[in-house]
Parts: C-alpha cells; structure tokens; sequence
C-alpha cells in the first residue's frame, strides 16, 4: 500500500512507512524493537492486554514472525541482471586514528573509529571518506528530526483513509499526531544521504549509542559505494520500495548483529540492560499507541530483511548483496520467504480495480499487509493484487483484487476475508474468474 514519504535522511527509530517512504531514505529502526530483536529470549518488560485500538504492552502482541529458516544448503543468489560490481580496495583494519576523523571527542574518535573499521571489515572495503558522528542531546535532535515532519502529514492522512475504509484501525485514529509523538521518543539517529550528516541521539557513547552509530555507518558506507535513493520506486506499481528499504535495513541490522556477536558476554549482558532501560513506561505508552497493525508492517525490514540479506551473502558473499541494492524483491512475499526471491517466483500483475468513485489512493497491499490484516494463514501463497481506495458519496471504501498461488490458498483467503465481512455491515467478499485467474475480491466501507 502506499506509505508516507518523508525527510530525505536515514533515522533510526520507528518507521514511518514503507514502500513509498524513501524518496527520502528516510529508514528508521527504533528502540521498540532494539529491546526485542538483538536479545529477544531474555528481553523482559511489564505488559498488559491488547485493545481493539492497538497493543497495549511494552512490546507488540503480533510480532512479525520470523522468516523460514534458511536450508542447509544455501539457495542459488537471485537470477537479477548483475550489476557492476564496485571495486575492491585493499586497506589495512589498523588504520591510525589520524587516519580516521569522526568528529566528536578525542576519548570517542578512539571508539568509533573502531566501529568504523569494523563495518570497513564487514563490507570488505574501505570507505571513500570518513562520515562525521555528531552525537546531540534530545531537544536538539528532535527538532533535526521533526524538521520536515510536515511534508509526510499528506501521505499519512492518505494511509489512514486506506486502513480506516477497511477497518483496520479506528475510525477516529489520527496517525499524524500518533506518529509524530513517536518521533519524539523512538528515534535514535539518522543518516543523510544528501548532507552526510551522521547524527545520533545522546551525549554518552555507551554500548546502546554504539550499537546505532555502527548501524547509521553501515548506511554511509552503502550510500558511499551504492548510492542510497529511493527516489526511483516513488511511482513504482509494485513493492519494489518495500524491497528495497528490506535491503537497507536488512543489511545494516545484519552488520550491526554481528558487531553485537563480537561484544564479550559482559559486555553482550550491559547492553541488553541498556536496550531494557531506554525508554521510560511513558515512551513505550507512545509507541504502543500505534496500531499493530502498522507496527508489524514495519518492523518487517529489521525483522526479516536481515535474515533475507544472510542468505543472499551466503549464497554469493558482498558482491550480491551489493546486487540486491540494484535488484531489490519486487514483493513483499519475496522479502518473508527467501526462496521466492532465489526461484524468481515473481508477482501476478493484478489488472487496476473497478470502482465507482472518486479515487483517493490506489497501489498493491502486497502479502505483508494481508497476513496483518487477515492473518498468516490467509496470506499464505499470494500472488498479486491491487486496491483502489475512494469515496462514494459519504461513505470511504476500498476494494482489493487478490489472486494467489493454487485454488487451496484462495479458498484460506476467502474464508478468512468472509470472517472478516460477517463483523460488519458494509463489507462484502465475492470469488471471481478474471484473465489473472480466480480471484477473491474484497470490499469495505465505512461512511464519513
């Protein structure tokens, strides 16, 4: 579906979409999940029950589920055009610090430059030039990161018109201020592409602060060789942008993992207490104010994208990661299950949807979307579809063309959107034969 755009910089925190976010880059991995991601077994904090209107517990109640293992056997790297590879540059790991300004403190330099050789180490290659870390206290930050909040208000209202028609979140949800209020307590730091700025949350560079600086180098040094934009999926009629922000994150959540797997066990131990105590019950409240919905959606670049980057660094090392950021997954089914990407099982391209109205927005929901609307079952073997949202006199509506892999899977679909339909008045599922094949056809509509 599509998704606000926002400020062309790379923050660290709660996302505020995903497929059409990037124009900026703007990907962000925030404390909501750095609690339960790196140390998810022993991570531990007080919860509540769930509401209809979201989770109301420090962590989210419906997770996105873990990718499918990978095989014994790594897959075949995806069958995508090759793209020039950059060159490889020999350098020495043990660069003197002279060599390696960042621009803080000299007691901090000493610290990041180690971070920063190990991210040099991680993508086997040197970066072009050293990103300075500026580190800012919260005040500060928040205005940098609220800056041109504004430009996103358009594209969220846009998002909560698709979610409310369907009833997907409350009818009176306001997503502008209940993001916006999360940016002001999940973001940890940003990257910017244009300007080169490195900033992070914080004044104190302890393991938790380390832990993003090495995450934000990870993107400096992709956008060095690589060139961070996703300017190109604006107008994509896929999940390309989704793809492509998987990748991003995937692949600076997969390197700052593995920094984490480096830390002692002491230090492995301070970290996960740190992670724990970051925000305060306050904060949490914020961010579990977002729907669940939402939070699934876009968890999933931090969640499965790092396992998706894995396999496809196993399968053909650094040289086809670097691919995959010119031949990001085309759908978000290729980003949940690897082995979608590796056999080329490509999307159906579901005709635009008939309706009668005045269109207010039009795109692909994509597997993702459904399985945390409808549940994992029903999004099992999707193939393709499109949604049209629009408004019909007083009432909003949407209506989703789906069809998927085999009669069975269409069959789990339709049982499940029925289930879904029988909970209200103006809702209606209808089985289909179009030139795609059976679909299952999806309407919902509420009035203003």
């Amino acid at each position: 579906m599509n998704q606000p755009k926002a400020r062309r910089s790379v923050p660290e925190g709660l996302l505020l979409g995903t497929a059409a976010l990037c124009a900026s880059v703007m990907v962000m991995i925030g404390l909501w999940w750095a609690t339960t991601r790196s140390f998810e077994s022993e991570a531990a904090a007080p919860g509540s029950e769930q509401t209809e209107s979201g989770p109301t517990q420090t962590q989210p109640t419906e997770q996105a589920p873990p990718s499918e293992p990978p095989p014994s056997e790594p897959p075949p790297p995806p069958s995508t055009p090759p793209q020039e590879a950059p060159p490889t540059t020999e350098f020495e790991s043990d660069v003197e610090l002279t060599d390696c300004p960042v621009g803080t403190s000299p007691e901090n330099d000493a610290i990041i430059c180690d971070l920063v050789h190990f991210v040099e180490d991680a993508r086997g290659r040197p970066f072009q030039r050293y990103p300075t870390v500026e580190l800012v206290e919260n005040d500060a930050f928040d205005e940098q990161v609220l800056a041109d909040f504004d430009q996103s208000v358009s594209e969220l209202q846009t998002t909560g018109d698709v979610l409310r028609s369907l009833e997907i979140i409350d009818a009176d949800a306001d997503l502008v201020s209940l993001f916006r209020a999360s940016l002001e307590v999940g973001v940890l730091g940003f990257y910017d592409p244009d300007s080169e700025e490195l900033v992070v949350r914080g004044d104190n560079l302890d393991l938790f602060v380390q832990s993003v600086v090495v995450h934000e180098l990870v993107h400096a040094h992709d956008d060095q060789w690589l060139d961070l934009n996703l300017s190109a999926f604006d107008d994509a009629e896929d999940e390309s942008g989704f793809g492509y922000l998987s990748i991003v994150e995937g692949n600076a959540t997969r390197i700052e993992d593995d920094w984490v797997d480096s830390l002692s066990s002491d230090d492995q131990t301070e970290l996960r207490l740190l992670a724990n105590s970051a925000l305060s019950a306050e904060d949490f409240a914020v961010l579990s104010a977002l729907p669940s919905f939402l939070l699934e959606i876009q968890s999933a670049p931090y969640i499965d994208g790092p396992v998706l980057v894995g396999e496809i660094e196993a399968a053909g090392g650094e040289d086809a990661v670097d691919e995959a950021f010119a031949n990001p997954p085309r759908s978000s089914e290729q980003v949940l299950h690897p082995d979608a990407l590796f056999g080329n099982d490509e999307p159906i391209a579901v005709p635009p949807v008939a309706f009668d109205g005045v269109e207010i927005d039009s795109g692909v929901f994509g597997e993702l979307s459904i399985r945390g609307w409808l549940g994992r079952t029903a999004a099992e073997g999707w193939g393709g579809d499109r949604y049209v949202t629009f408004e019909r006199g007083a009432d909003l509506c949407t209506t989703l063309d789906v069809v998927m892999d085999s009669a069975a899977e269409l069959g789990e679909l339709e049982s499940s959107a029925n289930d879904w339909a029988s909970a209200a008045t103006d809702r209606t599922v209808e089985r289909t034969v179009e030139r795609t094949g059976d679909q299952v056809t999806i309407t919902g509509c509420i009035s203003r």
